[in-house]
């Protein structure tokens, strides 16, 4: 996706003749089509990704599949008949874990704190009268154009003091 932004063209430089001005209007929207289709397909490659890095793991993809979309012209039959080396899997025992996987660390994260307004606390007695308890932590995964990151949501609990 192209970068560079190039700055409108002042209203006067620009033709007095309707069918240039037409030709343009059409050019342009040419180009809105084409960054769309692009816009899109880097969009639905992110969710694939995202699909085959995050999502549910029931089918499982054989590293020997691999080999059955290689075929490139021009390479010769002696190295397409070469069988492929035997590929080693390893059946995980443990099958009791359900769920997402753990989010690597080295994610960007980004953390979003939700915490009750001074007029909620002070219609719960006051902040005097509230102890703050471990918040809960949740992730969420997200992304902006070239950027997977995780948005972590911390929100605080409070329990009123015993009096």
């Amino acid at each position: 996706m192209d970068t560079n932004v190039l700055p409108l063209p002042d209203a006067a430089l620009l033709p007095d003749d309707p069918a240039i001005l037409k030709q343009l209007v059409v050019q342009l929207l040419e180009e809105l089509q084409k960054a769309n289709a692009r816009l899109e397909r880097q969009e639905h490659h992110m969710d694939l990704l995202l699909r085959r890095l995050y999502g549910s793991t029931s089918e499982k993809l054989d590293p020997r599949q691999g080999v059955l979309f290689d075929g490139q012209a021009g390479e010769d039959e002696s190295a397409a008949n070469t069988p492929a080396p035997p590929v080693s899997v390893s059946i995980s025992k443990k099958r009791d874990r359900h769920g997402r996987g753990r989010i690597p660390d080295a994610t960007k994260r980004a953390e979003v704190v939700h915490d009750l307004t001074a007029a909620e606390k002070a219609a719960l007695g006051g902040v005097e009268n509230l102890v703050e308890l471990p918040p809960e932590r949740s992730e969420q995964l997200d992304w902006r154009p070239s950027t997977l990151y995780v948005v972590v949501h911390v929100r605080k609990k409070y329990a009123r003091k015993s009096n």
